[in-house]
């Protein structure tokens, strides 16, 4: 076991255990917690380092005394019951009081004077009523009016949003329709481009094939005997007047020149 193990175990210093082994038993070992303490050593240590417990004292437990008391018995007669009787209090209906006669005055006979003209309280009752009724009928009339202005101004909101919708339809069909145009100009013109280009090409190509064609069946011709023969009598005819000419003299060329 390890020296610190065991100062633990019997919760006391390393120092005291070392002591004990030196003074004691004339063993000396490392002050360490990791030095090692044979078996015997520890059996010895921990015989006298281990507290004593003490010995169990006998507890003597006091029994309680018991006091018996004696039971009287006491018979007491019964009588048999009686029926008890609950009397429920009767509830007594008084009538109606008439506690005294109240007269309610005619409207008729009651006269109220209004911007110096007398009505009876009656016409002036029924006038009055009049006057809430017709205020109640013109505060529904306002509001069904209400109700109607309002409802024309959602269904016309509603009517435009409608018209707008096909109108920006419309603006966009025209405008495919515009640009549909212009892609078919732009085609029609691409097409007689290539048209007028295959048309420039065929006339080039027959060009060719007849130029090639005349050139490959070209007769050639032999020059012929007469024009030479003629070119040949010019040539000696001026090659004997220039013969004559270095011959005569100038005063003999300026006769005979003045002779022809």
């Amino acid at each position: 076991m390890r020296l610190g193990q065991l100062a633990r175990q019997l919760d006391i210093k390393i120092d005291k255990i070392v002591t004990f082994l030196e003074k004691e038993k004339k063993v000396t070992i490392g002050v360490h917690p990791n030095t090692k303490v044979a078996d015997e050593l520890v059996a010895i240590i921990t015989s006298h380092f281990q507290p004593k417990e003490p010995k169990d004292k006998e507890v003597i437990v006091e029994k309680p005394k018991v006091i018996k008391e004696k039971v009287v018995k006491i018979e007491v007669p019964v009588s048999p019951k009686e029926p008890i009787h609950i009397a429920t209090p009767s509830l007594k209906i008084d009538g109606p009081k008439i506690i005294g006669k109240i007269t309610i005055p005619d409207k008729t006979q009651i006269q109220v004077e209004v911007d110096g003209v007398v009505y009876n309280q009656d016409f002036l009752d029924k006038k009055k009523k009049d006057e809430l009724e017709a205020e109640r009928n013109r505060i529904a009339q306002e509001k069904e009016q209400k109700k109607k202005e309002e409802k024309e101004i959602r269904e016309k909101a509603i009517e435009q949003r409608r018209l707008e919708g096909d109108r920006q339809e419309m603006l966009k069909k025209e405008a495919h329709n515009i640009l549909s145009v212009e892609e078919e100009r732009k085609r029609a013109a691409e097409e007689k481009k290539m048209r007028d280009r295959e048309v420039k090409l065929e006339q080039q190509r027959k060009q060719k094939q007849k130029e090639f064609y005349a050139k490959k069946h070209t007769i050639k011709q032999t020059p012929s005997k007469k024009p030479l023969e003629k070119e040949m009598r010019v040539q000696k005819e001026i090659e004997q007047v220039v013969e004559l000419k270095t011959k005569l003299s100038p005063f003999k060329r300026f006769l005979k020149w003045l002779n022809t």
